[in-house]
C-alpha cells in the first residue's frame, strides 16, 4: 500500500473518531434541540408548572398551544363534588369560544372586546376555514403548579445520586429530570392503567428489568428503577438515533416511533406531519413536556424562590439469604416497621401486613447512621433466622351454596378474620364467582378499612345474627342490585331470600376444627366499620373472575390445564406463570404469532414445571396485585351507563371513551359477553377519583 494511501485511511479513521467522541460530548442542548414548531408547547407546559396551580387551568387550543383563550377556576380533584362542577365549568367555557368562533368562522365582524381579542390570538387575518377547524380543537389543561413544586422537593432526596447512575450507563444525566413529567418524583404514583413509580413503568415493561411481583415491586424503588430506566431509554436511543425520538417513544411505545420515523424521518416532521392511529395529544407533546420540565426544574429558584429540598438519606444495603417476616427483620435491626417501609418502597402492603415475607436475595435498605452495628448485625445473622420458601397466598372460588361461615370452617380460620381480610359487608355476602382470599397464619388483618359506598341506593337491612352469617344466606349466582328491593316511601327494603342449597363438606386433607366458635359480629364490628358499594355489590377488596383449572387432561403422555381466559390476561402471563415458553402454549392451542386471545376463551395450558396449585396462586396473586394497587390510588365515585353504538370495540373504548382499565369495567358487569356487543346494550361504566394525599 502506498504512504500517501495509507495516510488517508489513518486521517480517516481519526476523523470518524473523533466524530464519534464529539457526538458524545455535544452541548446538552444539541440533544435536546428546541424545534421552532414545538417552541409555542415548550412555553405552554412552562405555564402549566409555574404559573397556575391545580384549582385552576387553561381553555386552549390543542394544535396551537400558542393560542390561550382563557384560565378559569376549578375545583381541584378529590374536592366534595369537584367532578360535577367542573365538568359544568369546562364546558361551559368550551361552549363560548366555540360560539365566539364560529360568528367569526361565518364571516362576522368582531363586535365586543371578547370577540376581537380571540381573533387577535390568530393573527394575520386567519382563513374562515382556520377558525372553523379551531372550534373543534378547544382542550382544558390543569395547572401543576403546587404539584411540580413538591416534586421538585422530593427530586432532592434522589437526584444526585440518579445523575450518578446515567453518567455511568454514558447518557445524559439531564434525563433525570424526565420524573418531573411521569410522576412529579412521588414513588408511590400508580395510573389507571397499571404504570408505576417515578419511571411510570407499566408491569410488563417493569418486568424486563426489575423484579415485579406480589411480594415486591422494584418499580417502586425510586433508585432501582433509575438503573431500569436508564437501560431502557438507551435501547430507545439506539434504536431511534435521536433523544427526541427516544423520549417520545417512552410515552408512545418503541415500536410506534419507529413506524413514525419510517412514515416520517425526522422528529421534526413526525411532529407537524405524523398522523398515527395513537400519536395524539399526549405523545406529540411528550417531548415538549420534557423540555419545560427540564428548563422549571434546573432553574427552580426563578421560578419558586426560596426552596428547601429533600436531603438524600444514608444508608446501607443487607442482602437477605433467605425469606424472612419484615417484623423480624425490623426487631432485628433495631428500626421501627414506618422507617423501614419509607427506606423499602419497593416491598409490597401484603409484605408488612404479614401475608408475605421479604423475598429471598431482596437488599434491604438500612439507615447508615448505626454505622458498624448495622454491619456486624448483618453479619451474624444466624441461619435459622430465614426460611427456606415464600409464605402462600390461599383463595377461595365461591361456588353456588356457600356461606362465609361454611368457607371459614373449610379453612380452619376465624369467621371475622375472613370477613375483615374481604371487606365483606355486614351480612357478609359473598357471589359465585368471587375468589375470597383465606387469611394466612400471622397475619396483621385491620378491623378498621373501610370500603366507601358509590350510591346513595338502600341495601339490605342492618339486623343480622351471628348465626345466619355463619349458617345462612347462600352465595346467589349473580350479585344482587340495590334495584332488587322494593323501594316504597319510608320503608326499609325486604331482604334476599336465601338460595337453599346444602353444605360443602371440607376435603379430607385440610384441618378442620371440631366447632366454629362464635365470632361477636355486632352492628358495630360490621355495619358501622365495613361498609360496602351499594351499587351491585361490587367490592374492590375481592377479585372476581374464573381463575381456577377447569379440569386437567392427558394428551401424548403430557398433563394439560383448561384454563379460561380473564381480563389483562396474555400468553406472556401464562408463559412466566409456567415456566414455559408462549411458543409452547400457542402450539398447543394452533393460535398463529401476533393472533390474539380473546376475554373467556377456553386454553389447554401444559403442566410439565408447575403444579397447577401454583399456577392458580401466581394467577391470583397478579390480579390481586392489580386491584389493591388501583384501589390505593383512585375510588370508584359513581356508576354511569353506556350504549355501545355499531362500531365500538371494548379494548378502545376503555382507553378512548371510558379512560379505564378493562378489567375494572368487567368487574362492574360479570355477566357480559365483551366478545360479541351489540348496539343498543347497556353496559355499566364505573367512574373513578384520584385519591388525593389530603
Amino acid at each position: 500500500m502506498k504512504p500517501i494511501k495509507k495516510l488517508f485511511i489513518v486521517l480517516a479513521l481519526l476523523y470518524t473518531c473523533s466524530a464519534t467522541c464529539l457526538a458524545d460530548v455535544r452541548p446538552v442542548d444539541d440533544l435536546f434541540p428546541i424545534y421552532p414548531c414545538i417552541r409555542p408547547n415548550v412555553n405552554f407546559w412552562e405555564k402549566v408548572y409555574t404559573k397556575e396551580p391545580s384549582n385552576r387551568g387553561f381553555i386552549h387550543d390543542s394544535i396551537n398551544l400558542d393560542i390561550i383563550y382563557d384560565v378559569i377556576d376549578v375545583k381541584k380533584q378529590g374536592e366534595p363534588g369537584a367532578r360535577k362542577i367542573n365538568k359544568k365549568r369546562i364546558k361551559a367555557a368550551k361552549k363560548k369560544y366555540k360560539n365566539i368562533l364560529a360568528k367569526l368562522a361565518s364571516g362576522g365582524s368582531p363586535a365586543t372586546d371578547e370577540e376581537k381579542r380571540v381573533l387577535a390570538l390568530f393573527r394575520d387575518n386567519p382563513k374562515s376555514s382556520t377558525l372553523q377547524k379551531a372550534r373543534d380543537n378547544i382542550r382544558f389543561q390543569r395547572g401543576q403548579k403546587d404539584r411540580f413544586l413538591p416534586g421538585i422537593i422530593r427530586s432532592g432526596a434522589y437526584l444526585k445520586e440518579m445523575k450518578e447512575i446515567f453518567s455511568n450507563y454514558g447518557l445524559p444525566t439531564d434525563l433525570t429530570y424526565l420524573p418531573h413529567v411521569e410522576s412529579s418524583f412521588n414513588y408511590e404514583a400508580y395510573s389507571k392503567f397499571g404504570a408505576a413509580g417515578v419511571w411510570q413503568f407499566t408491569r410488563s415493561t417493569g418486568k424486563r428489568f426489575l423484579r415485579v411481583g406480589y411480594a415486591l415491586d422494584e418499580r417502586r424503588d425510586p433508585i432501582r428503577s433509575t438503573h431500569a430506566a436508564a437501560i431502557f431509554l438507551k435501547e430507545n436511543y439506539k434504536k431511534l438515533g435521536s433523544w427526541p425520538l427516544a423520549l417520545t417513544a417512552y410515552n408512545h411505545g418503541t415500536a410506534g416511533m419507529l413506524r413514525a420515523k419510517k412514515a416520517k424521518g425526522g422528529y421534526e416532521r413526525i411532529f407537524k406531519e405524523y398522523n398515527g392511529r395513537r400519536f395524539r395529544f399526549a405523545s406529540r407533546n411528550f417531548y415538549s413536556e420534557f423540555l419545560a420540565a427540564r428548563k422549571v426544574a434546573r432553574n427552580y429558584r426563578s421560578f419558586f424562590g426560596t426552596v428547601r429540598l429533600d436531603i438524600p438519606k444514608q444508608t446501607t444495603e443487607v442482602e437477605l439469604q433467605g425469606y424472612a417476616p419484615v417484623h423480624e427483620l425490623a426487631d432485628y435491626f433495631g428500626v421501627d416497621l414506618a422507617t423501614l417501609r419509607k427506606l423499602n418502597p419497593a416491598l409490597r402492603k401484603p409484605v408488612y401486613k404479614g401475608q408475605k415475607y421479604v423475598p429471598k436475595g431482596y437488599r434491604l435498605r438500612l439507615l447508615n447512621e448505626r454505622g458498624q452495628k448495622t454491619k456486624q448485625l448483618a453479619a451474624r445473622m444466624p441461619d435459622d433466622f430465614f426460611l427456606a420458601g415464600q409464605k402462600h397466598s390461599r383463595f377461595y372460588s365461591v361456588q353456588k351454596g356457600d356461606t362465609a361461615g361454611r368457607i371459614a370452617i373449610r379453612h380452619g380460620v376465624k369467621l371475622q378474620d375472613l370477613i375483615f381480610a374481604n371487606r365483606l359487608n355486614r351480612h357478609a355476602t359473598i357471589y359465585v364467582g368471587q375468589n375470597l382470599r383465606i387469611p394466612t397464619r400471622g397475619e396483621k388483618i385491620s378491623r378498621l378499612a373501610k370500603v366507601k359506598p358509590i350510591s346513595n341506593e338502600p341495601s339490605v337491612p342492618q339486623a343480622v345474627t351471628p348465626e345466619q352469617i355463619a349458617t345462612g344466606i347462600a352465595a346467589p349466582e349473580k350479585p344482587i342490585t340495590a334495584s332488587t328491593f322494593s323501594k316504597q316511601p319510608g320503608r326499609v327494603p325486604d331482604a334476599p331470600k336465601p338460595v337453599a342449597s346444602k353444605p360443602t363438606a371440607p376435603k379430607s386433607s385440610e384441618q378442620m376444627p371440631a366447632r366454629i366458635e362464635q365470632e361477636e359480629i355486632t352492628q358495630t364490628s360490621v355495619a358501622t366499620e365495613m361498609t360496602v358499594m351499594a351499587k351491585n355489590e361490587i367490592n374492590p377488596a375481592v377479585v372476581s373472575g374464573h381463575l381456577q383449572v377447569e379440569k386437567m387432561i392427558k394428551r401424548k403422555g403430557k398433563t394439560l390445564g383448561v384454563i379460561r381466559v380473564e381480563a389483562e390476561e396474555t400468553l406472556g402471563h401464562y408463559a412466566e406463570w409456567l415456566g414455559v415458553s408462549a411458543q409452547e402454549i400457542r402450539r398447543l392451542n394452533k393460535i398463529i404469532f401476533g393472533k390474539k386471545i380473546r376475554i373467556n376463551q377456553s386454553l389447554n395450558v401444559p403442566f410439565q414445571k408447575t403444579g397447577a396449585e401454583e399456577f392458580e396462586e401466581k394467577r391470583y396473586e397478579f390480579h390481586k396485585e392489580v386491584e389493591e394497587d388501583f384501589f390505593v390510588a383512585y375510588r370508584v365515585h359513581r356508576v354511569r351507563t353506556y350504549e355501545i353504538r355499531k362500531g365500538d370495540n371494548i379494548w378502545t373504548l376503555c382507553r378512548a371513551e371510558f379512560d379505564m382499565p378493562f378489567w375494572l369495567v368487567k368487574k362492574y358487569n360479570p355477566a357480559l359477553d365483551f366478545n360479541s356487543l351489540m348496539p343498543d346494550q347497556k353496559i355499566q361504566i364505573p367512574v373513578v377519583e384520584e385519591i388525593t394525599e389530603s
